[in-house]
């Protein structure tokens, strides 16, 4: 009892918690006021330890905190012009804190996530296989969300450790596909290609193909998986056939116009120093690429700090590869990484992790 009230009362749980429940935003009042607050506790007992003990602080790789830095200062001068608020750059100070206070925490701070997200993977595959079949979303974490529910359940099967993380993998996977999102599909492809690349294999990787296979198999056999996954041709050929300056009304095809013209817009009117910070700009219409949001917000210097950091993080960092792998794939269609769930790419640059995150293949 004595190691449980331990547990649930240390800062690594309370570290993980926030995290936890930044997704599930649209059961929160003031959407991710509890996360946020949770974290802000946390930065502040960080801050206050180092001022009473006079213990320095952990800066770690002047090739992670410059970078940092540099990301703090532009919004430190937008705020100056007027061309971002005051709590966009107080947002980004405290990023940075989160970093630094994570150099002193471990894997241990996402031992709270195994649970969630074997329950959020059964939710997607149960309301979007059973309960409501072919209808999109992101089971309990989000209703219609579903891009949400795939970063924090691709996310958080990344940041967990232990010998059982392979099974947890599977859990996610399959609710990953039960999303009926192509990013999902995407991300699916593409972790496996990493799998590949690291020559991660062992028995255990049977298990989630298999799994995987059949639920395909099942849920085409109802005509589950071509209901949840018909919008592909429609999309592709929006895309493909939109003439310049055309357009179009509304749905999907509005919505895809809107981005494609934003991502269009973003290299077209670039600013050195963006056009504004907007640490909660995240909509439905907004630019769906993490490189290109923040190119357009913060300018091109900050995209590249941005890419810096996570292709550093995957080439240094061995033992964070499928994390930095993951942000990357999530980034390409989505920018959930860069609103929604900003402090997980902060936290992965700062926490420590154990030597080996293979998954599938004895630790070594």
């Amino acid at each position: 009892m004595k190691r449980l009230l331990k547990f649930l009362w240390s800062p690594s749980t309370a570290l993980g918690l926030a995290l936890i429940l930044l997704p599930f935003y649209s059961y929160l009042p003031s959407e991710r006021f509890i996360s946020y607050l949770i974290l802000m506790g946390l930065v502040t007992i960080f801050i206050m330890r180092h001022i009473r003990t006079s213990k320095k602080i952990d800066f770690g790789p002047k090739a992670v905190f410059i970078p940092l830095l540099i990301l703090l200062l532009i919004t430190v001068i937008q705020a100056i012009i007027g061309t971002t608020t005051v709590p966009s750059m107080f947002f980004m100070l405290v990023m940075v804190l989160i970093y630094l206070m994570c150099r002193e925490h471990n894997e241990k701070a996402f031992s709270l996530f195994i649970p969630v997200l074997i329950i959020v993977s059964l939710s997607c595959i149960i309301i979007n296989g059973i309960i409501e079949p072919g209808i999109r979303g992101g089971g309990i974490l989000h209703p219609t969300n579903y891009n949400l529910a795939i970063g924090f359940m691709a996310l958080g099967m990344v940041l967990i450790r232990g010998k059982w993380q392979w099974l947890i993998v599977c859990f996610v996977l399959l609710g990953i596909f039960m999303t009926g999102a192509e990013e999902g599909l995407f991300f699916i492809a593409g972790f496996m290609v990493m799998v590949l690349i690291r020559r991660d294999f062992s028995k255990k990787l049977l298990i989630p193909i298999a799994a995987l296979g059949i639920l395909v198999l099942a849920f085409t056999a109802t005509g589950t998986t071509q209901s949840l996954y018909f919008q592909i041709k429609d999309k592709i050929q929006v895309i493909q056939e939109m003439p310049e300056g055309s357009s179009l009304d509304s749905g999907i095809q509005g919505v895809f116009e809107s981005r494609w013209v934003d991502n269009k817009n973003a290299i077209k009117n670039t600013s050195i120093l963006g056009h504004g910070y907007e640490p909660t700009g995240a909509s439905t219409f907004s630019i769906h690429n993490v490189p290109l949001k923040i190119w357009d917000e913060m300018g091109p210097v900050a995209s590249i700090a941005w890419l810096w950091l996570v292709g550093y993080g995957f080439i240094k960092f061995k033992n964070k590869r499928y994390i930095f792998g993951t942000i990357i794939l999530l980034s390409i269609f989505d920018n959930f990484v860069w609103t929604q769930l900003t402090p997980y790419m902060f936290v992965a640059l700062g926490i420590s992790m154990p030597k080996s995150d293979y998954i599938f293949r004895d630790k070594q």
